[in-house]
């Protein structure tokens, strides 16, 4: 251990509340996941982000469509193209 030449002193009350979370936390892992392993929580990021790029890319695809039509419309009111 590295010996340091100043020292952190930390209230016995806040010590013991951030070890308390850490445990209620690894608790509560262990309970969703069946595992306290934090790499699961990656995988479920990489889920979402695959389904929620799905979903903008179909969103896109619709408002683009109603855009267009949009535009079209406008422009042919304005112009009384027919």
């Amino acid at each position: 251990m590295i010996k340091r030449k100043w020292r952190i002193d930390i209230n016995v009350g806040v010590k013991l509340s951030i070890e308390t979370g850490r445990e209620t936390w690894n608790t509560w892992l262990k309970k969703q996941n069946n595992t306290n392993n934090k790499k699961v929580w990656e995988v479920y990021d990489h889920l979402a982000a695959d389904l929620l790029q799905e979903i903008l890319t179909e969103l896109m695809g619709t408002i683009d469509k109603d855009l267009d039509s949009y535009c079209e419309k406008v422009i042919i009111d304005e112009f009384q193209l027919d």
